[in-house]
């Protein structure tokens, strides 16, 4: 180390030493005029009184020990061996700049030429210039007298000769005229501007024009532009900090293992509470249209969400914690899984005492593009597990014509209409003009019932209203809200309102409102139903903590953070409406011993209603922990199933911890028969279930 980076340390170091206390006000006494007479040397003496830190003279001290051994190890001569291997390095040989850029240039102008002849034979192989052919037609012998010049033939002549007619007389030469032909251009240029005068679109794909579309629909009339959203902020950001391999996270996907014992600020860890099931309702859709699903788009969290655990709901508080812990079933055989769970109260509450939700649905063929669909078949199964004794339900589907219709049900009709929606494939137009009345009428004759009727639209905007028949449907809706029938129109997507819906929702007192997803969706019909926001508790913060002395390490299953959460990182905190549930899985290795003490885990919440802030604390311990697989509680067992199952889809890893302490990643194998075998070793209980 040299003398100039010493001294460079020894300051970085002196810097971060604190100022006693004291010793600012020390100096603010001296009177402003012997600020003036203050030498070097009273600043010295000043800061003589100042105790220096038992690690500065630590370090001082290594630090001559350092220079002393470094001048020791510049006496060492090198081995011989070492300098012969060190001569047989290659050197590597330094690239021109300018030769670079002209291979750059050539290669690019040979692309281009080469790009621009593939397009000219594309398009003289699409349309081929078909050369016209001349045919001269006579009777009897012809003559042609003279000279004809300035005459260019650009096609072939065939000269037929029939069998003279004496009623015909012979043309004379000066009655036969020889015809003109342009002879057309040649080149690539000359047929592309061809091209673009017979009307070609040059944003077209030169093979559709040649092979025709493949695949296309029997009808345009639904091929809308869709927006694409802005990617949104998904996963957690963990800290760069000792004990955490960042790198592994940023290169493979996957939360590598922290180690609570080697930072302390890795103990502490923030759990979000996922209630988004995005990507597993886009694979159910993938899967049901016959089409490979896209594995990169698969989040463990959401899988994770997508399942209902069966938790018991609190009695006293809005939400409750809830925690199970065993085995991990696909670990490395040392590792421990610990699911932490949240449980809001079951019954929210109601502002209405019965209400009659009559629902147009949508189904025609764009509502079954991505998720969209998935995501209706979501919002409808969380309203119907909220009906009330008295409430009653109706759904009207309808695309070109009326395909389902179901009037006038109650909360024991939940099965057969989510088996009808199941069965039900969106497809065609979308006749708002039918559909909407007949929800009308519907509405119309609930009104007679001692309920608050309800009307809402669900669609997805891609409307084809005639102008035609748009007053005669604001009329009617607004004879419905005369009637004190609420109507609500639901955009599922984020395009953006169009101009007829704008005008159905103006007629009817009310405004286009736009959802995102099937959870979006399901908490606006849960607030109409009851008359009221079915949040039971805002700002849910959910904190785990772990002990040192009983944990080596811990990682969490999903909520990876993707490009967007890492430039601006999602909010910790979500709100959960009444019976909803949330999970988070931990997979844990623990150290050999007798502490009882795994940690603790802390929820903080607001009440919706007044404002108050609540906490609840909840210990984990190793009592909590399950012998084996079998003995491992439902909700467990399944979450564990449906985490390796994404885990397998999205190409997970599986992590061996090591006795010294170094964790060994392996890839997970890239089929489900592991996952399908543990099936025998499941609770016949859970596997009864329907949604599973």
């Amino acid at each position: 180390m040299s003398h100039d980076d010493s001294h460079s340390l020894l300051d970085d170091q002196l810097r971060s030493v604190p100022v006693p206390a004291g010793m600012l006000a020390r100096l603010r006494e001296i009177p402003a005029e012997r600020v003036g007479d203050v030498t070097d040397c009273d600043l010295d003496d000043m800061l003589t009184t100042v105790a220096m830190p038992r690690s500065v003279t630590v370090r001082l001290h290594e630090l001559i020990a350092d220079e002393v051994l470094d001048r020791r190890l510049r006496d060492v001569d090198p081995p011989v061996r070492t300098l012969a291997r060190a001569r047989i390095i290659p050197r590597q040989p330094r690239r021109s700049r300018v030769w670079a850029t002209a291979g750059a240039t050539a290669l690019l102008l040979l692309l281009t030429v080469g790009y621009l002849g593939l397009l000219g034979g594309m398009l003289w192989e699409v349309h081929p210039e078909t050369r016209p052919v001349a045919t001269f037609v006579y009777h009897g012998p012809l003559e042609m007298n003279g000279q004809v010049t300035g005459v260019e033939v650009a096609a072939p002549v065939n000269v037929v000769q029939v069998s003279p007619r004496p009623v015909m007389a012979v043309p004379q030469a000066s009655e036969v005229a020889v015809p003109q032909f342009a002879t057309p251009a040649k080149g690539v240029l000359v047929d592309w501007q061809r091209e673009l005068d017979r009307g070609l679109d040059p944003w077209q794909d030169v093979m559709l024009l040649k092979w025709d579309v493949l695949g296309a629909p029997p009808s345009t009339e639904h091929l809308a532009m869709q927006t694409v959203a802005f990617p949104e902020a998904k996963g957690l950001s963990l800290p760069l900090a000792r004990g955490y391999d960042r790198r592994f996270l940023n290169v493979h996907g996957v939360h590598p293992p922290m180690f609570v014992g080697v930072n302390p600020g890795l103990r502490r860890a923030a759990l979000p509470l996922t209630t988004r099931t995005d990507s597993f309702l886009r694979l159910q859709a993938d899967v049901a249209a016959g089409e490979e699903p896209e594995t990169d788009e698969v989040r463990v969290e959401e899988f994770l969400a997508a399942m209902q655990y069966g938790f018991a709901a609190p009695k006293s508080k809005a939400v409750g914690i809830r925690v199970a812990a065993g085995p991990a079933l696909f670990g490395d055989g040392r590792s421990q899984m610990i699911q932490v769970g949240v449980k809001a109260q079951a019954q929210p509450v109601r502002r209405v005492p019965a209400t009659h939700l009559v629902i147009g649905l949508d189904a025609s063929e764009s509502m079954g593009w991505g998720s969209r669909w998935e995501s209706v078949q979501a919002g409808l199964r969380r309203v119907l597990t909220q009906l009330g004794p008295h409430d009653r339900l109706s759904i009207v589907g309808f695309n070109e014509q009326i395909v389902l219709d179901v009037e006038d049900v109650d909360r024991n009709a939940l099965q057969p209409i989510m088996r009808a929606l199941s069965a039900l494939q969106p497809s065609g137009g979308s006749a708002l003009s039918r559909g909407l009345a007949r929800c009308a009428s519907v509405a119309n004759q609930a009104v007679a019932a001692p309920r608050t009727v309800q009307l809402v639209l669900v669609t997805d905007g891609d409307l084809v209203v005639n102008s035609e028949s748009l007053p005669p449907l604001a009329g009617m809706l607004a004879d419905l809200a005369r009637q004190d029938v609420r109507c609500q129109i639901l955009e599922l997507g984020q395009a953006g309102p169009q101009a007829a819906l704008e005008t159905l929702a103006n007629a009817a007192e009310t405004r286009v409102a736009t959802v995102s997803d099937g959870d979006a969706l399901g908490e606006r019909l849960l607030a109409m139903l009851l008359g009221s926001s079915a949040t039971v508790a805002c700002d849910v913060k959910l904190t785990v903590t772990f002990d040192p002395k009983a944990v080596v390490a811990y990682r969490l299953l999903g909520h990876e953070a993707n490009a967007v959460a890492l430039l601006d990182p999602p909010g910790l905190r979500s709100d959960l409406t009444a019976n909803a549930e949330a999970v988070g899985l931990y997979e844990v290795w623990l150290r050999p011993g007798k502490a009882v003490e795994l940690g603790t885990v802390e929820m903080a919440w607001r009440d919706p209603a007044t404002g108050q802030r609540h906490r609840q604390q909840q210990r984990m311990t190793r009592l909590q922990l399950a012998t084996s697989w079998e003995e491992c509680a439902l909700s467990l067992q399944l979450a564990q199933l449906v985490a390796e199952a994404a885990d397998v889809l999205r190409g997970g890893y599986r992590f061996e911890l090591a006795g010294d302490g170094t964790v060994q990643p392996k890839r997970k194998p890239q089929t489900m028969r592991h996952v399908l075998d543990a099936l025998d070793y499941t609770h016949p209980a859970l596997l009864e279930r329907a949604d599973v």
